[in-house]
């Protein structure tokens, strides 16, 4: 990633993943290292903003578990307010942005 595109690093699972923005000021891209120590890149999709949510489905298991389930009406009510807490944390991070 260089240096000008480089917005923030977002940690999820322990997982480091650094957050950008191409040239054009079109796309979110992510990039992290992979298990085999080899560094991987990412467009999140021209015009998506939604990053926080691209990011833990690619890198929380259990997000992406639980966001499938919403999708396919098979979530509990615990499973709801499982991703409630989710929710929050992408809404306070969208928040921040928006305050910078």
């Amino acid at each position: 990633m260089r240096k000008e595109d480089y917005i923030k690093t977002i940690i999820v699972c322990k997982k480091e993943i650094k957050l950008g923005m191409d040239d054009y000021g079109q796309c979110f891209y992510i990039e992290w290292v992979d298990d085999n120590g080899k560094i991987q890149e990412e467009s999140i999709g021209t015009y998506n903003t939604h990053y926080m949510e691209y990011i833990y489905h690619k890198f929380d298991p259990k997000y992406k578990e639980l966001s499938r389930k919403e999708m396919f009406g098979e979530a509990t009510k615990h499973d709801l307010t499982k991703l409630e807490k989710y929710y929050k944390i992408f809404e306070e991070e969208y928040n921040k942005k928006e305050n910078q």
